[in-house]
């Protein structure tokens, strides 16, 4: 990647491009003492500070200019710093959370620097283009082994994501400052608006956001791992990764061609119908999944390879609604070995699926647990082998 941008890029590129393979080599070096050991998130962060710093500050990298938006046009020099580092800060930290499943961060930077370069090849900044291409190259051969190989599987780490969201945070940065304060032809260079921009990065941004909250709202610090990722919201919709990938390259592209088509409406106007729908698309999973969940401790029987079969819930639902109705008299617990457990209320539900699928249901389910309620000794029953002891 380093190679061919510097055989093909401009001579006035080299000044930039030093930097930029400086704050790489800084963010490859922590990333491999976090692959490898464990680092604090502060030290990540403060790390990443340092490389951004180099980037925007010496390298001369930064947002000059808001377009417009908010009634803003061009920044203050040291407003312009900060907002760059955060917007660094932020990306780089995006990428890094949404590499969760195989592909999702590689396939994400291929669809962005691939299009940026195309963009910066027909604007005439070939030296952006290289970087971008090369990029795109190095990222598919990584894909293939990643996705598809079964002997020569290889991963990411913290140290390939971050190296991803500095790049792509560098491409997004230059595309928008190739497109002048006050621009409004109907040429290459009116593509790059900030709501473009957005939607290229649409996933690593909504999925920070999403889980941020999602973790405030919970009294955890925002910095808390989970699994409430929207990757794994597909996972648990029995997707496989790369089905889940692709399901999200897609929403992905969806966001990009929403937004170049209502460029001509404004970045604001824009902006206030991409982002609200990308919330929206990005929480169905995960009401999905709540909703199965309330629809088994309804009804108390539930496939667990349900997936997205829609008509088993809601003929599920009406079940339940008609043993309400009806006054039907309330299963018994005594008598049954498997239930299930809550953390927060540990209040019993019946379980009446089969162990083995009760076991494989649960492994997919965030603060749960299942366990034998019988006695050791009361062995008796063939069953009870098949039931998982503790699963988490």
């Amino acid at each position: 990647m380093i190679i061919p941008t510097a055989l093909f890029g401009d001579p006035g590129f080299d000044h930039q491009f030093k930097f930029i393979i400086a704050g790489m080599l800084i963010l490859f070096y922590i990333g491999i003492k976090d692959d490898i050991l464990t680092v604090s998130p502060q030290k990540k962060v403060m790390a990443e500070l340092v490389a951004v710093l180099l980037i925007v500050v010496f390298g001369d990298i930064r947002i000059t200019s808001f377009h417009g938006i908010l009634g803003i046009e061009a920044l203050p020099f040291l407003a312009s710093i900060a907002f760059t580092v955060l917007m660094f800060l932020v990306v780089i930290n995006g990428i890094n959370l949404i590499d969760g499943i195989d592909g999702l961060a590689s396939g994400v930077g291929i669809l962005t620097s691939s299009s940026l370069g195309a963009w910066f090849m027909l604007a005439g900044s070939y030296s952006y283009a290289a970087f971008c291409f090369s990029t795109t190259g190095a990222l598919v051969a990584f894909f293939y082994f990643n996705v598809f190989s079964k002997k020569r599987k290889i991963f990411l780490g913290d140290n390939g994501s971050l190296i991803i969201g500095l790049v792509l945070t560098v491409f997004t940065i230059q595309f928008l400052e190739l497109n002048p304060p006050g621009n409004t032809g109907a040429g290459i260079l009116s593509m790059a608006t900030p709501a473009v921009a957005v939607g290229l990065l649409i996933l690593p941004l909504v999925d920070t956001l999403r889980v941020f909250t999602l973790r405030l709202i919970q009294g955890k610090s925002p910095f808390h791992a989970d699994l409430q990722h929207i990757h794994h919201c597909l996972i648990r919709r029995r997707f496989s990764h790369l089905q889940s990938s692709l399901i999200l390259f897609t929403y992905n592209i969806t966001m990009v061609l929403l937004a170049l088509s209502l460029r001509q409406r404004g970045d604001v106007i824009t902006l206030l119908i991409m982002v609200p729908a990308a919330l929206l698309i990005a929480s169905v999973p995960g009401i999905m999944n709540r909703y199965e969940r309330w629809i088994r401790q309804k009804e108390h029987y539930l496939p667990a390879h349900t997936g997205w079969n829609l008509s088993t819930i809601f003929a599920a639902t009406l079940r339940t609604r008609r043993k309400h109705m009806n006054g039907a008299a309330s299963v018994s617990h005594s008598g049954s070995p498997y239930r299930h457990f809550s953390r927060r209320g540990l209040e019993p539900v019946l379980q009446k699926t089969e162990p083995s699928i009760v076991a494989e249901s649960e492994l997919l389910e965030e603060n749960e647990l299942v366990i034998d309620h019988t006695e050791i000794a009361n062995t008796s029953k063939p069953t009870l082998s098949k039931v998982a002891s503790i699963t988490l």
